[in-house]
């Protein structure tokens, strides 16, 4: 058995709460001491779903599978009554490792969270006061004590009426059987502290929600780090990555011990295929969350008041290119307005006889590339090629006089970009003949 590990940030161990604690110990293979605190917990009010959860991955792996599988069960119930889909889907996944039934387990959570349930509509219970362990048992004495805080437990719960849940962001708003099949494409993580969950430059075709614990978006590297944000219970994040499998903008790192769900774009395609509303709510989503990172990075949205950018936005149509695609051609037809979203894509300028084409610019989420055709009025002068899976709003150019008839603003600030970049292109063109003629020997 390894050692216990310290607290994280180097803190103390009884600034954790017991449960937090109890998963770390778990993870470090610590089982009685991390069994002591989870059924400690469990012992006292309702217990917490994610102690009982402990409680029976610990049992079951100490050779307990009946007593394993009732605090799994207790751990779903509890998660359903708190309102916290993710726990009451790791619970419902959990329940095959000790040979319980996940299928009907995530009956009763895709009944309780569903579009439509008569549960679904209040607000969620206050989480139970952190208790301390039980008393200092071992072997089967601590297993059987174990077993009787949960029945207890159960016994307590199932006595009063079920509440109502507050509904689940993106879950919630799918039918009985959709959110059945794509509860059943989850698959729970049980991490340590300092994780890696996504690493930033690495392509990734996989999504995940916290079910239990916090971590941290961080983009570079050693004394360069920065944190972008914290992710606690119940966040989402990856999702782009179910629409193009591109490279990680940054990395996600667990702070404390975890409990992940994780779902792969085969998974989620092949759910999609049998309830296409998985396919259809999650592109919703992915849309709207598009738009809110575009809201914040791009200066053309920028001028456009924000009660006015909804209704614009609905004017872009969602499309993904793979590496190596174009987006637009030079000295063709300008196909339209691109806002990117994901991804990268270089603007590359072709000249008769020259075997490579002319980096003109790299162009990233936030950027527009499009607007100097659009604007200036003429065939495009470079091509724009997808380096990577790029994710893109685009605005056919037949729709772009309805848009700055709209919002004249946005063609102002539009012209401005285009001027500057028609600029840009002409002096790296002008640099490059110019070191060209330094070449010739007369």
């Amino acid at each position: 058995m390894r050692a216990a590990p310290p607290a994280p940030d180097g803190a103390a161990s009884s600034t954790e709460s017991p449960t937090d604690r109890a998963l770390a110990l778990l993870l470090a293979g610590a089982r009685e001491e991390a069994l002591r605190l989870a059924a400690g917990v469990v012992a006292r009010d309702d217990g917490g779903a994610t102690a009982a959860l402990i409680t029976g991955r610990l049992l079951g792996e100490m050779g307990r599978a009946a007593p394993a599988r009732e605090a799994i069960t207790l751990a779903l119930i509890v998660a359903i009554d708190h309102g916290d889909l993710p726990l009451a889907c790791a619970a419902a996944h959990e329940l095959t490792r000790s040979g319980g039934d996940a299928s009907a387990a995530l009956d009763q959570v895709a009944a309780a969270f569903c579009h439509g349930s008569p549960r679904a509509r209040g607000a969620a219970l206050p989480p139970p006061m952190p208790p301390s362990g039980i008393t200092p048992l071992a072997g089967a004495a601590l297993l059987d004590a174990a077993a009787s805080a949960v029945r207890a437990t159960r016994a307590r719960i199932d006595a009063r009426p079920r509440p109502a849940v507050p509904p689940a962001a993106l879950f919630s708003s799918l039918g009985r059987e959709a959110l059945r099949g794509f509860l059943a494409a989850w698959e729970p993580l049980w991490l340590a502290d300092a994780s890696t969950v996504i690493e930033e430059g690495v392509a990734g075709d996989e999504a995940y929600v916290i079910a239990r614990g916090q971590a941290e978006v961080r983009r570079g590297s050693g004394a360069s780090s920065l944190v972008l944000a914290r992710l606690g219970r119940g966040a989402l994040f990856g999702e782009m990555a179910l629409l193009a499998r591109a490279p990680r903008a940054a990395s996600v790192i667990t702070r404390g011990p975890c409990i992940v769900l994780r779902i792969a774009r085969a998974a989620l395609d092949a759910a999609a295929d049998r309830h296409p509303d998985v396919g259809v709510e999650l592109a919703r989503h992915c849309r709207a969350r598009m738009i809110e990172n575009l809201r914040r990075t791009s200066p053309v949205l920028a001028v456009v008041p924000e009660a006015d950018r909804p209704a614009l936005l609905d004017r872009f149509e969602t499309r993904i290119f793979e590496a190596r695609e174009r987006l637009i051609t030079q000295d063709e037809p300008s196909p339209g307005l691109y806002m990117i979203t994901s991804g990268q894509v270089t603007v590359v300028r072709r000249e008769a006889g020259d075997a490579e084409p002319l980096l003109l610019a790299q162009l990233g989420p936030g950027d527009v590339v499009g607007e100097v055709a659009l604007v200036l009025r003429r065939r495009p002068g470079a091509d724009v090629v997808a380096a990577e899976p790029v994710v893109t709003l685009f605005l056919p150019a037949g729709g772009f006089l309805g848009l700055i008839h709209d919002h004249p603003a946005m063609l102002a600030e539009l012209y401005l970009l285009a001027a500057a970049r028609d600029e840009e292109t002409s002096n790296v063109i002008s640099q490059e003949a110019t070191a060209a003629e330094d070449f010739i020997l007369v």
